[in-house]
């Protein structure tokens, strides 16, 4: 959609562009006339330049896809690649649709003058044509700031994602899934691994903390009768879980093995579990799942495993009693490290593993890079979005510097005169590059809505969302401007350097 947009942009260039150097053809258009040629015909022609140019620019656009696609592939993920002999014919009528699209109105437009005129000189652009010309370079613009009013608040949510308080500490967490002998020898390797001073702690999970791999069942409370239950997600740790992640306990404790009685009916809640369950002091209470039954020990804070698109469901863990069983095929080991002696604490962990567990290849990850990424897609889309705002922005802005060149040009009689009678280089400038900031301005309250409703959609599928604050689309606004008005105001200041003399020899 963004490509089709950028697409869009340069086709309102063309189109801009065309019109706007319509006075250089007059005299061309009006002798075509007088010798007998149609307005049929210069439709023709004039299709056919857009044809030729758009031809011109397909052939440099298969080179620039060569050179870019390999990058293009790293950062979105895929593995893109070009069939030119399946896709030909497609490729060719974008080519001829496009030279339509984008030559039509100038070729309607430049066939439509009288050769009266045009032979006399005195044929200007019309009030429907300059009009056309600003509409385009405010939806330009408008869909330019849009871009970057977006880039701006996916920036903005991806750092909410980074610097949002999880509830738990996932740097320097290794986890290493549990296969083969390794649950029935968990206990034998979580205590050689600990004798390495690097490794802080070592626990057991029956599955990956961001994965949902258990089914979610009902639970019972001892002030609530059977039926009247709470849809909760059933975990199964190891004793040092908690504290290996560093998620803090709010009431009660966490689950040891000085209680004998925690191994087989012991229950921890998160909040939100509690909150949905109606519980107070939840610690010391009864609880019971659908084969378990126990005492809730400790009540922990809410942790966001899951992807921040979702909301924090309610959780109760329990003591894995058999971590063979239990972690035989979703388990995992998690190893906390020292930042400082990694590679010393993975090396240790990889020799215990093949001492123990010899019939199964070592396997681990880092939990931090786990977490990332279940924010691929959004990362790639930022980085995307960031691209494809620069193209954006300069497509919009060698438009705009293309235009103030022929009013320039337009305009040159009267800058001499001006300059003439004693009008300085900023006066000059200032005349030629007002009404430009006056369409990017009227830019700005077309983009700032149409941005809003774009993101406010995008960021409907986060259960926590940044603010879309105003400054972020005036930031954008203000820059496109800033940009607007510097490709606009080198031209112009060209312009108003010209000699006077030079200007006015021929009147």
């Amino acid at each position: 959609m963004i490509a089709l947009v950028v697409l869009v942009l340069a086709c309102i260039n063309f189109i801009n562009l065309s019109t706007a150097r319509s006075a250089t053809r007059m005299r061309e258009i009006g002798i075509k006339k007088v010798v007998g040629s149609s307005r049929a015909q210069l439709v023709m022609q004039f299709v056919g330049e857009s044809a030729l140019i758009s031809s011109i620019a397909f052939v440099l656009a298969l080179v620039m896809v060569e050179l870019i696609l390999p990058y293009f592939n790293q950062i979105s993920g895929k593995e893109l690649l070009v069939s030119y002999l399946r896709n030909g014919h497609l490729y060719v009528l974008i080519v001829l649709l496009i030279a339509v699209l984008a030559g039509l109105y100038p070729a309607l437009y430049l066939s439509s003058f009288k050769p009266a005129e045009t032979l006399k000189d005195r044929h200007g652009a019309s009030p429907i044509a300059r009009k056309m010309r600003a509409a385009l370079v405010v939806f330009q613009f408008a869909i330019a700031i849009a871009l970057i009013s977006g880039a701006g608040i996916v920036y903005m949510q991806m750092k909410l994602i980074r610097d949002k308080n999880l509830g738990f500490r996932k740097e320097n967490i290794v986890y290493v899934p549990i296969g083969g002998s390794g649950g029935a020898h968990y206990e034998a390797m979580k205590n050689e691994i600990l004798k390495n001073p690097n490794i802080l702690a070592v626990s057991a999970k029956d599955c990956l903390p961001t994965t949902s791999l258990r089914t979610l069942v009902d639970f019972y409370w001892d002030d609530k009768m059977p039926g009247q239950s709470v849809l909760m997600e059933l975990t199964g740790v190891d004793y040092d879980y908690f504290e290996a992640l560093n998620i803090n306990v709010i009431e009660g404790r966490t689950f040891s093995q000085k209680f004998p009685t925690d191994a087989t009916n012991a229950f921890i809640l998160n909040q939100e579990a509690v909150r949905q369950t109606g519980l107070r002091d939840a610690a010391g209470k009864k609880f019971a799942t659908y084969n378990k039954s126990g005492v809730i020990v400790g009540v922990i804070k809410n942790t966001n495993f899951k992807s921040l698109h979702e909301t924090v469901r309610p959780q109760v863990y329990h003591v894995m009693n058999n971590i063979a069983a239990e972690g035989m095929y979703t388990g995992v080991m998690l190893v906390k490290i020292q930042g400082t002696g990694q590679s010393n604490a993975l090396s240790c962990i990889e020799k215990v593993w093949n001492q123990i567990n010899p019939d199964v290849p070592f396997e681990y990850h880092f939990l931090d890079q786990a977490y990332e990424q279940l924010y691929s897609a959004e990362q790639r889309t930022q980085v995307i979005f960031n691209w494809f705002c620069v193209v954006a922005i300069v497509v919009a802005s060698l438009g705009l510097y293309g235009l103030a060149s022929f009013m320039a040009e337009s305009r040159k009689r009267e800058i001499g005169i001006r300059k003439t009678l004693g009008a300085d280089v900023k006066t000059i400038v200032v005349s030629l590059t007002v009404d430009f900031a006056k369409l990017v301005l009227l830019a700005n309250i077309i983009a700032w809505p149409l941005a809003w409703f774009v993101m406010n959609k995008w960021l409907q599928d986060f259960a926590y969302r940044t603010d879309m604050h105003w400054w972020i689309f005036s930031s954008a606004g203000m820059a496109a401007l800033a940009i607007a008005m510097a490709a606009v105001g080198f031209r112009a200041l060209q312009a108003a350097m010209i000699d006077p003399v030079e200007a006015l020899r021929h009147e």
